[in-house]
């Protein structure tokens, strides 16, 4: 009799069992199984992405790239890339992506934000080095041209 005038009042009510623990407001049985490997993915993407942040970081702090390989990023970025696609691909059609998709994203981002300026701090190195090389060979008796081998 509860159950009746509670459905008047509020439409939404579906009965008895949607407060019972386990149980999802329709009364079935949660699956809970299905949310350990999911929280585990999180987790794992997250402890992936932290170094990269903490990495981008030091390196902005540093203003150098020494010691960081821009193809092994690029290849990181890559495979991150091909994730995104997986995780995208395989949502069912008109239903919201999975949330380590966003997470794959987030360590997309990530990566590429360290790719930017390792680039950048790369490129500047070079140019000074070449610029100390243009300057220590007249004082050697070296020809630029020899100089800039």
């Amino acid at each position: 009799m509860a159950d009746g005038r509670l459905r008047e009042v509020c439409p939404s009510f579906r009965g008895r069992g949607h407060d019972r623990p386990g149980q999802n407001p329709k009364g079935t049985p949660m699956n809970t199984t299905a949310l350990l490997p999911q929280a585990l993915e999180l987790t794992m993407l997250l402890c992936l992405a932290a170094p990269w942040l903490m990495n981008l970081c030091r390196m902005l702090r540093g203003r150098q790239a020494e010691g960081r390989a821009l193809s092994a990023m690029l290849i990181i970025l890559a495979g991150y890339c091909a994730g995104v696609l997986a995780k995208a691909l395989s949502a069912a059609p008109g239903t919201l992506p999975p949330i380590a998709l966003w997470f794959c994203l987030l360590n997309t981002l990530t990566v590429s934000a360290n790719v930017a300026p390792t680039w950048h701090y790369r490129r500047l190195a070079l140019r000074a080095a070449r610029g100390a090389q243009r300057r220590v060979a007249p004082e050697l008796g070296l020809s630029a041209a020899v100089a800039s081998r």
